[in-house]
């Protein structure tokens, strides 16, 4: 228990220090590093397919209130252009969801025509800023610019 004293040469008590030698903690720091650099890529990806899976959620929603939209007014024609489907006010009467934006993606309708639609989020920010994630009248999910792999 306690500190050893040691005698030095000439008679002179010294006291041994207990504790980490730098190389200890430079091998400590070099090993955390390696675990870093291996786990923030990582870490980073999985936000990104988390941000993703919540773009393709509410491009879903978006595909469903247009489809129902569209099916209410035509009796399931499929024609979707109407005073009563072309716009967001019309189409929230389905469900809760229009176009709009949140902290990482704006979404838009675009390409409505009389026989289909396309519902398209757009990357806002981040390393993905230029990806495009849509989905059209046949509930078919498909990406452009960049954006990670494997987000579809």
């Amino acid at each position: 228990m306690g500190e050893k004293k040691i005698v030095a040469k000439k008679g002179i008590k010294m006291q041994r220090k207990r504790g980490f030698t730098i190389v200890e903690l430079m091998i400590t720091v070099v090993i955390i590093g390696v675990l870093a650099t291996l786990a923030i890529p990582q870490f980073a990806n999985a936000v990104e397919k988390t941000k993703a899976a919540k773009a393709k959620h509410n491009l879903a929603l978006m595909y469903k209130s247009m489809s129902m939209c569209g099916e209410d007014i035509y009796a399931g024609n499929g024609n979707y252009l109407s005073d009563k489907c072309d716009s967001d006010s019309e189409r929230g009467a389905y469900v809760q969801y229009k176009s709009g934006s949140d902290e990482s993606w704006t979404y838009s309708f675009s390409s409505v025509t009389s026989s289909g639609f396309v519902a398209m989020a757009r990357r806002r920010s981040g390393a993905y800023t230029n990806c495009e994630i849509s989905i059209d009248e046949n509930q078919k999910f498909s990406k452009s610019g960049s954006c990670a792999a494997n987000i579809i």
